[in-house]
């Protein structure tokens, strides 16, 4: 089995990349943001060869409702990941998403995010306490590394979305161009080997 893991500089992705990659699993990373390495530190400790450093750019969404930031990015996330999975041949898509924890993680808006790929979406971490996570991280060694340096952080309205409805983002969504943003992103992506 191969998968993608949305690795972020943070506790949870290592970890939830970790607990598949312990049950066999062949993971490919996708970074949203510039070169790190402190990510390829993390992708190196749960044995990942290649992460894709994918240019982490909203301004397509200039003119879409701002309280469904969140929900774009997320979805926009998905929507490269599952074209770069099918690059490389992965099935399925891995992140460290934990259920409530901030505002793209609410259950109603994991369904809006789930709804832009047909790719499935493995959620290892969704009902564990960050305590859990905490305790993972530090067995597993990513522990010091994830907290050593702040990693990107995301910007967020001042208002967002908690319960947001599929029709609305959708809709929010078609003042921008997509299908283009993920083609451009896909296409500057940086990849990376890492031993």
């Amino acid at each position: 089995m191969k998968a993608i893991l949305l690795i972020s500089g943070g506790i949870d992705s290592p970890v939830a990349g970790r607990l598949l990659a312990d049950k066999g699993v062949e993971l490919v990373g996708v970074h949203f943001g510039e070169e790190s390495e402190k990510v390829k530190k993390l992708a190196m400790n749960i044995g990942i060869k290649k992460i894709f450093f994918v240019p982490h750019d909203l301004s397509g969404f200039g003119n879409s409702e701002k309280k469904y930031t969140c929900l774009y990015c997320k979805r926009l996330m998905l929507r490269v990941a599952e074209k770069i999975a099918e690059k490389e041949k992965c099935g399925f898509i891995v992140t460290g998403e934990n259920l409530g924890q901030v505002a793209s993680q609410t259950l109603d808006n994991m369904f809006v995010e789930d709804k832009a790929v047909k790719i499935k979406i493995l959620r290892p971490l969704l009902t564990r306490d960050k305590e859990e996570t905490v305790t993972l991280a530090k067995k597993f060694g990513t522990y010091a590394i994830s907290i050593k340096e702040a990693h990107e952080c995301c910007w967020l309205p001042k208002s967002v979305a908690t319960k947001a409805r599929l029709e609305a983002v959708e809709k929010e969504e078609e003042k921008a161009n997509i299908k283009n943003m993920v083609e451009e992103c896909v296409r500057k992506a940086k990849v990376i080997e890492v031993a």
